[in-house]
């Protein structure tokens, strides 16, 4: 029904929950989140703090979705300089994201929270006022500075008020921003290359600093880059063609961005991390898609190919590894507390370095596996690798303990539990 709607919606459910709901944490609920921490499986030390004391530079980009690095199109890198950087970095190669009604800001959320979003709305706009656990609030405590930058309208998704919720010491957002180059949506969006290159500037220098960046310029529609100079063949002039010339457009700032992190002696002295939001590619427009990937279609292949890149670079490093264990967004803020030698209190997800567990859950219920493909709609399973049909009640046990982190995740946001 519109976006004007859906904020109405938003606004309409938080009167619903925060001033006329029941917000009083039972017994049973408590019990239920305490068990759940108590039970989680032990993890290992691989890697832990060596990113200790370093900068931390976050860059979300808007609908990169996995499919295309390491790709070509007329014998074209679509992603070349992210193609180049994995090989001297971490790359997470099965990351599904996991965002819901909230879209771009349930996958900031899920990143620096490790929480899942809601169900229906989003929590920026639902609740924006609960007591969070979050990447920025344990870095203050390391003492960090922490700030989010976003060239766009500061109470977007509520951004203003989320963020001081979250533990962002310093928002900037489009008013902090010099309107000097425009690029994506309508060609009023300031492009990524100003972006990048004006949020350097601000960067804290006198003591270590988490930013955190999210682009603008690659977001749905990608209209403006119909006539952006990347040869996409066949596709010139269709969404997919479009879509495409967005992601080389974001690849290429990126590129210039680490290039300026390195001349200013920025690289060597943070761990970088750098991934995709959620899917730019949607189902209505899904055919070029799988037939640019010679993929015949399924409900599985679709649900596979929900992945975002996840790209960690920290100080040193300079062969790339690849980890192909399944998981999400929400597992990013324990792999970076890991890195940076801190435990994170009271995060969902899991450290992907460290775990041999190979599962992501998605908003709506649905589950990836290494073993299989659960679609809740459906309430149908699959083989992850040949697609055939699962007996389901072989895994109702194992699906309804990882359906339980929903649950967990829900029962805290509803009832502001880390608050009491």
């Amino acid at each position: 029904l519109g976006i004007l709607y859906f904020h109405f919606y938003d606004a309409s459910d938080f009167l619903e929950n925060q001033i006329f709901g029941e917000r009083n944490l039972v017994p049973q609920e408590k019990a239920e989140i305490e068990a759940f921490y108590r039970n989680r499986s032990k993890t290992g030390n691989n890697l832990r703090g060596v990113a200790q004391g370093k900068n931390l530079i976050m860059v979300q980009v808007e609908a990169l979705q996995g499919f295309v690095i390491n790709n070509t199109i007329n014998g074209k890198e679509i992603t070349p300089n992210l193609n180049k950087l994995i090989k001297e970095c971490l790359y997470f190669d099965n990351i599904y994201y996991q965002v819901s009604g909230g879209n771009t800001s349930d996958a900031e959320f899920l990143s620096n929270v490790s929480l899942y979003p809601l169900y229906e709305g989003s929590v920026y706009s639902r609740f924006p006022n609960n007591t969070y656990y979050s990447l920025p609030k344990a870095l203050k405590e390391l003492g960090y500075t922490t700030s989010v930058f976003h060239a766009f309208d500061a109470d977007f998704w509520n951004r203003r008020e989320a963020y001081k919720a979250i533990g962002f010491d310093n928002y900037y957002y489009v008013d902090h921003y010099i309107k000097d180059d425009f690029a994506g949506w309508d060609g009023t969006a300031l492009s990524d290359a100003s972006f990048f290159r004006q949020s350097i500037e601000k960067f804290d220098k006198e003591k270590p600093f988490y930013s955190f960046l999210i682009t603008l310029s690659s977001h749905h529609p990608f209209t403006y880059f119909e006539d952006f100079d990347f040869d996409v063949g066949k596709y010139e002039g269709t969404y997919f063609g479009n879509y495409l010339k967005a992601v080389n457009y974001a690849d290429k700032c990126l590129g210039q961005f680490i290039n300026d992190l390195k001349a200013k002696g920025l690289w060597d002295n943070s761990l970088v991390v750098i991934y995709g939001d959620h899917q730019g590619v949607t189902k209505q427009e899904c055919a070029a898609m799988f037939e640019y990937l010679d993929i015949g279609y399924s409900e599985c292949e679709w649900i596979k190919l929900q992945k975002v890149p996840l790209i960690i670079h920290y100080p040193g490093l300079e062969n790339g590894s690849v980890y192909s264990n399944i998981g999400g967004e929400v597992d990013i803020f324990p792999t970076i507390a890991n890195l940076m030698g801190f435990t994170p209190k009271y995060a969902i997800g899991k450290d992907l370095i460290n775990t041999n567990e190979s599962y992501a859950i998605l908003r709506n219920g649905s589950i990836v596996s290494n073993e299989f493909i659960y679609i809740s709609n459906e309430q149908a399973l699959y083989d992850y690798n040949t697609g055939d049909p699962l007996p389901i009640n072989n895994y109702v046990k194992k699906i309804n303990a990882l359906i339980n982190e929903l649950c967990v995740s829900d029962i805290i946001l509803e009832k502001d539990a880390f608050k009491k």
